[in-house]
């Protein structure tokens, strides 16, 4: 699972090719680019990379009500999305930072993780981190989890256990995960296409 993102001119370079799945959330716009990049640099190296967005695959169309409902908050309250991040700000067990959204599209997950097996879970975004988790968890199989935080904030969703590594684009940003969790953190610059 080491050096995962690569570079834009140095494809990601694992042990030997295998199946990433990458685990993204089409709620904002940040967290499906980097998604994709990943899994381009991933092909690029030989790899058979699968992107899901949790967002579209949660049933009932639940994603896109949230998605409707996220965008129309910034657009007529945008200040309130700053209160949101720092009350909800705190740590937990994970389960009170979803409030349990994630267990929506653990079936989702659960079924791609099952098709073939899965050199390591990627997650672009914080929900998928947290049903990739649970999906891992109800598997019982030792695939290894992996997140690539989007946001130069970090915020404790994006805390998730059993998370073997996060990665991410700033210094500033690993600096800040260091404190919050035990599991190596390494910046890797962004995910962005050359």
């Amino acid at each position: 699972v080491d050096d995962l993102a690569g570079s834009p001119d140095r494809p990601a370079q694992p042990p030997r090719p295998g199946r990433f799945v990458v685990l993204t959330g089409s709620i904002g716009n940040g967290h499906v680019g980097p998604a994709r990049e990943l899994a381009r640099r991933l092909g690029m190296a030989g790899h058979r990379a699968e992107v899901l967005d949790v967002v579209t695959a949660a049933p009932v169309r639940i994603g896109r009500v949230l998605g409707c409902a996220f965008h129309r908050q910034l657009a007529w309250a945008p200040g309130t999305w700053d209160r949101v991040f720092r009350a909800t700000d705190r740590p937990t067990n994970g389960e009170g930072v979803t409030g349990g959204l994630h267990r929506l599209v653990v079936p989702a997950v659960r079924r791609l993780l099952s098709t073939a097996p899965v050199t390591a879970v990627i997650s672009t975004f914080p929900l998928a981190g947290h049903a990739a988790a649970a999906a891992i968890r109800d598997l019982g199989q030792p695939i290894p989890l992996v997140t690539y935080l989007t946001d130069p904030a970090p915020h404790t969703a994006w805390i998730v256990p059993g998370t073997e590594r996060y990665l991410t684009g700033w210094a500033a940003t690993a600096a800040r995960l260091h404190r919050l969790t035990t599991a190596p953190v390494e910046a890797v610059g962004p995910l962005v296409r050359p």
